[in-house]
């Protein structure tokens, strides 16, 4: 049989090398599109109406309001208890927080509950503690993921009845999406991860891109300061002694307070830095109740009342009203909802008979 000579080959080498170029770049076009295609349907990206604490933000110039993207596993709330106790600091994970909500538990101490961007690399968060049944409430606010070790009677009552996805480490969930670290004596030693987190959302399958924390408040990255009075320090003092005194520190350059526990300044157990607070708010509430020989307490958060806001070095007073089963809303003295500045948010409700001081 005759063979081809090679120099055909050499005769349409130029236009051969063009129509493989030709067919290589329809291939790649073609691929790239599957391959969008097909991460577009397991990782919607959503635009929510206000900043995340962390990630890749965009500001709205003309209205004032800042954006950013966040995928729908970090879109679900999640709250969890941390552990306040003087042997549980440094806590972990805290400056990586969104919001922290912190009140007082029985015998003086003060518990935070800490919301999470479960995106986030967070190695290690905790130490994580039992519920009470105002924290309860406060989760249910926002529809969370409830994360915790326990509770009072009343808290787990009411978790039976709310609306929080409960988890709750001495119910089975265990090893699972917890763990106990060595370098605490428990049982301030309890700890769980973003990591376990959205373990725990794909599982339960909380992927509501609908529900998201930071679209329950209003943003902005600008606030009046021309009538406002100066407050560069903050403090609240929730019971005898200083060891649950809560004090903050006003830091202008970088224009965030610095929270200090007992005198020292709070550091994150992650990477040993100060915790940063972008906005204070002192939600102001009637005289707690002891209901128990334990002296667990009830605190009465359904009404109205008054109260602080602290951002920029400056202070403003508030108003709040919640109706049962419903939200807590926060407004300014002219019935406006309260403006608040991108970064963490710490919420403390405070018993009216507490001395809360600022300068």
């Amino acid at each position: 049989m005759p063979q081809k000579s090679p120099d055909l080959f050499y005769k349409y080498k130029d236009k051969i090398v063009a129509l493989l170029a030709l067919c290589f770049l329809v291939w790649l076009i073609f691929g790239s599109f599957l391959l969008f295609e097909n991460y577009s349907d397991n990782f919607e990206i959503v635009t929510p109406q206000v900043i995340q604490h962390s990630g890749n933000d965009i500001a709205d110039v003309q209205s004032g309001m800042v954006q950013s993207f966040v995928y729908p596993t970090s879109s679900y709330p999640v709250a969890v208890m941390i552990d306040n106790h003087s042997l549980a600091r440094p806590q972990s994970g805290l400056s990586y927080a969104q919001f922290i909500y912190e009140s007082l538990v029985e015998g003086g101490a003060t518990r935070f509950m800490a919301f999470f961007n479960a995106n986030e690399s967070i190695e290690r968060i905790g130490p994580v503690r039992s519920a009470r049944p105002y924290f309860v409430d406060w989760a249910s606010e926002y529809q969370s993921l409830y994360i915790h070790a326990g509770g009072s009677p009343e808290a787990l009552e009411k978790i039976s009845q709310g609306d929080v996805y409960d988890v709750n480490e001495i119910s089975g969930y265990g090893t699972k999406y917890f763990w106990r670290g060595n370098d605490f004596s428990a049982p301030h030693n309890l700890f769980t991860s973003t990591e376990k987190i959205r373990q725990i959302l794909v599982d339960w399958q909380l992927t509501d891109t609908s529900i998201l924390l930071n679209n329950f408040f209003t943003y902005s990255n600008f606030i009046s300061t021309s009538t406002a009075t100066i407050a560069q320090e903050v403090s609240v003092d929730f019971s005898e002694g200083n060891t649950y005194d809560a004090h903050f520190v006003y830091e202008p350059i970088k224009k965030v307070y610095i929270r200090y526990d007992g005198g020292k300044e709070k550091l994150d157990n992650l990477n040993s830095q100060p915790i940063e607070v972008t906005n204070i708010i002192i939600q102001s509430i009637p005289p707690e109740e002891m209901v128990d020989e334990v002296g667990r307490l009830n605190l009465s958060i359904v009404g109205e009342g008054n109260g602080k806001l602290f951002q920029q070095g400056i202070v403003s007073n508030i108003n709040w009203k919640k109706h049962l089963a419903e939200r807590t809303l926060f407004f300014n003295q002219d019935g406006s909802p309260i403006l608040l500045l991108p970064g963490l948010t710490w919420i403390m409700v405070v018993p009216n008979d507490r001395t809360i001081l600022y300068k």
